[in-house]
């Protein structure tokens, strides 16, 4: 740059509007006599230093970040011109989300400074639960399950709500197991150091499946009042050990039930899972065997036998025959009618402890392959008495 000014007089002068640089004044006057100076103008110094801060957001995918800005050897007033234009004039920038955000600062003399940062998140909250273990036995309160987690900000803690309440806290570990629960429906929420939580996982703990099936078979008695009943258990789809609980206390832990008189039974069996069956059975008997023995006719002579008896047979059960012992001995099987009538009967009495008349009924029995006859026996209700004559037995 140059320049050339003409001053009548002496004195100072004062030029303006210098850039900075070196500058050199050639003075002379009237005479041609001259003189030389130099100077030179400079610029100020400019030392700005900025410095950029960043505060991650608290959660993952969270808008709460910030960009504080520092400032050193500048001076203010100070101009902020920001990468996201939304941000231009802020000294801190905030409710910022992850990412890379610059900031260029101008001062009052037109220094400039400028610093470019990355504002990080933490790692997206996951929570994974595994398979539920159910309970081990119907009403237990055994059952778990486990479950791994990650991202976030540790320590942890897991909030257990549902068909139980509960709560685990400062967890380190990525990986627990929840223990202790019930039957029922549950959530998971995982919760971190900075109160970001997830909706865990939805589980339901259930009960073991029960395929317990328990059935009876008796055997009824052949006789009125007989205690020869029987009942036998077959059970199927059992877990573990059983134990039976009878209507009768004294059978209680047999798994058969023997000498038995008729009635009804119940029997509930539990396995070791506490699954339950019950089955029920009724013990039957026949209806009393009984004889009534009456006289028809007495022999006309004595010695003779045409002496007459009627046995009159009522209950029991089938076909059976009856053993006439005394003066005329005899035996009628398999008859089909409820009244017989004996002639040809010699005179004596047929009853007593040595004379005795018997009803004999034999009865086949089929059950669970296994087959076996009884006997019945029903006594006369008095004795028969034939005073004369002597006979043969014979049946009507």
């Amino acid at each position: 740059m140059s320049s050339t000014r003409t001053e009548g007089n002496p004195g100072s002068i004062d030029l303006s509007g210098l850039t900075s640089g070196n500058y050199t004044v050639d003075l002379s006057d009237i005479n041609a006599c001259q003189q030389t100076c130099t100077f030179t103008i400079a610029e100020p110094t400019c030392n700005l230093l900025v410095q950029a801060q960043t505060t991650a957001p608290l959660c993952n995918g969270a808008a709460n970040g910030e960009v504080a800005v520092t400032i050193n050897n500048g001076k203010a007033p100070f101009q902020y011109d920001w990468s996201d234009n939304t941000l231009d004039g802020q000294a801190t920038a905030q409710n910022l989300r992850a990412g890379t955000y610059s900031v260029v600062v101008s001062d009052s003399i037109g220094c400039i400074g400028f610093d470019t940062v990355v504002v990080r998140e933490p790692a997206a909250l996951n929570l994974s639960c595994g398979t539920p273990a159910p309970t081990t036995t119907l009403g237990g309160q055994n059952g778990s399950i486990s479950l791994r987690f990650s991202g976030g900000t540790g320590p942890y803690k897991l909030l257990l709500s549902g068909a139980k309440q509960d709560s685990f806290l400062n967890l380190s570990v990525d990986s627990f197991r929840v223990n202790g629960l019930a039957k029922g429906d549950y959530r998971l929420t995982l919760v971190d150091a900075n109160n970001c939580s997830i909706p865990g996982c939805n589980f339901t703990i259930s009960d073991p499946n029960c395929n317990l099936d328990l059935r009876l078979t008796g055997t009824n008695n052949l006789c009125a009042g007989a205690t020869s009943g029987r009942i036998q258990t077959l059970v199927q789809g059992a877990v573990g050990n059983l134990s039976y609980d009878w209507s009768i206390d004294r059978f209680d832990g047999l798994s058969e039930a023997n000498g038995l008189p008729s009635g009804s039974y119940t029997l509930v069996v539990s396995d070791g899972q506490l699954c339950k069956d019950t089955a029920s059975i009724s013990i039957t008997e026949p209806i009393r065997l009984n004889v009534d023995c009456q006289v028809i006719t007495h022999p006309s002579t004595v010695g003779g036998s045409e002496g007459q008896a009627r046995i009159i047979v009522t209950g029991g059960s089938g076909f059976g025959g009856i053993r006439i012992s005394g003066p005329s001995a005899g035996q009628t099987d398999n008859f089909r009618t409820d009244t017989i009538n004996y002639r040809s009967l010699r005179a004596g009495q047929l009853s007593g402890s040595s004379l005795e008349m018997s009803m004999i009924v034999s009865t086949l029995v089929v059950l669970s392959s296994i087959r076996w006859s009884a006997q019945c026996k029903a006594l006369p209700k008095s004795p028969i008495p034939l005073v004369m004559g002597a006979a043969q037995a014979a049946s009507m």
